[in-house]
């Protein structure tokens, strides 16, 4: 064959194979892939922002919505290309295979699909299968109480959260609402129970990367939650949100002059800060609680470049305001919460000279 004609035939298949592939891209999804039960994971705008909902697409043209720990919510739903509409509401629908569905509005929103693993026992049957009991998988270690799971590794508490059950039809839900300070704030990260049974307590987690299956061993001994919350960490309120607070004097007991003092009063320069000039910024969060963690140290000298001040300034800061016991949370919509803030320090010849 003469090399122009395989060079004309291999251009056409080329081509064809491209116009057909572009047909297949456009193929709409069909509705029989949406039907099912859904678990909501996350809002692309908050990656870490959980989704806690299931949504339930059902042959009839209904969705059954429901929030957990709320009542379900029941509409029209209908698939038109990749179009889904739920009652007057469209979303371009973005995915939808096997255990993926992503939709979007303003913002993506990513569903999973549940297993297909019911659970015999009730809720309340569930409940007293948890409650004040401890489970190990691996170096990760769940106590439960009455109302708060702690979440233990690498021997330290780094979590502690409240918990509830919920299940929908068979299938059951262990689910995070409110913070170690209150249970009564809105609902966090959900898990499938896949079995909870004799001594082993099996959990799958959906996240916006893949699945976290996770098989727990009951512990004989229940945990001393005392001792557990004495050596807990700093946490956060609101893992999933936080307020950005520029007036950090407002958030002290007795304001900002009174910060100032403190600070004046306890910082003491050495011989080894003599030569020391510039700027400090000192980034923390104020939890609900009042506490303060996160500390973020930034240091410049008097030209604005990147500066190293000897320890004695910096770790003199850091300990002085670590030692505040009179922080006030920061409120709002008369709910205490969490708040990033700072405070700047001037350094003149390893003396504080302005606190911002």
């Amino acid at each position: 064959m003469h090399p122009f004609y395989r060079i004309l035939l291999y251009i056409t298949g080329v081509s064809m194979l491209t116009i057909f592939c572009w047909q297949c891209r456009l193929m709409p999804y069909h509705k029989s892939e949406l039907y099912g039960l859904w678990l909501g994971v996350h809002i692309e705008y908050i990656p870490n922002f959980p989704l806690p909902v299931l949504n339930e697409f059902r042959t009839d043209g209904t969705v059954i919505t429901k929030r957990l720990g709320e009542d379900a919510k029941h509409y029209n739903w209908a698939l038109n290309g990749d179009i889904l509409t739920v009652d007057t509401l469209h979303y371009d629908l973005i995915k939808c295979d096997k255990n993926t569905l992503q939709t979007k509005k303003n913002y993506n929103y990513l569903f999973r699909r549940i297993k297909d693993t019911p659970v015999k026992k009730d809720e309340g049957e569930l409940r007293a299968f948890l409650r004040n009991t401890s489970w190990v998988s691996g170096d990760k270690i769940l106590h439960f109480d009455n109302e708060k799971v702690y979440t233990f590794a690498e021997n330290k508490l780094i979590e502690t959260r409240c918990w509830n059950i919920e299940k929908y039809g068979d299938y059951a839900f262990l689910y995070q609402t409110g913070h170690h300070m209150d249970c009564g704030e809105s609902v966090g990260r959900v898990t499938q129970i896949i079995a909870a049974k004799d001594n082993r307590l099996h959990l799958s987690t959906w996240n916006e990367i893949g699945k976290n299956d996770l098989i727990y061993t009951k512990q004989n001994n229940v945990a001393d939650f005392d001792n557990l919350l004495k050596n807990s960490t700093f946490q956060r309120c609101n893992m999933y949100g936080i307020y950005q607070i520029g007036h950090t004097g407002n958030l002290y007991e007795g304001g900002g002059a009174a910060l100032k003092n403190y600070f004046n009063d306890n910082y003491k320069p050495t011989k080894n800060t003599s030569n020391e000039n510039g700027f400090i910024v000192i980034e923390f969060i104020i939890n609900c609680a009042g506490e303060i963690g996160e500390l973020e140290v930034i240091e410049i000298d008097k030209n604005y470049k990147a500066h190293q001040f000897h320890e004695d300034v910096t770790r003199q800061l850091v300990d002085i305001i670590k030692s505040i016991h009179q922080w006030i949370p920061y409120e709002a919509d008369g709910i205490n919460r969490d708040a990033r803030t700072d405070i700047n320090f001037r350094i003149v010849n390893g003396n504080i000279k302005v606190i911002l």
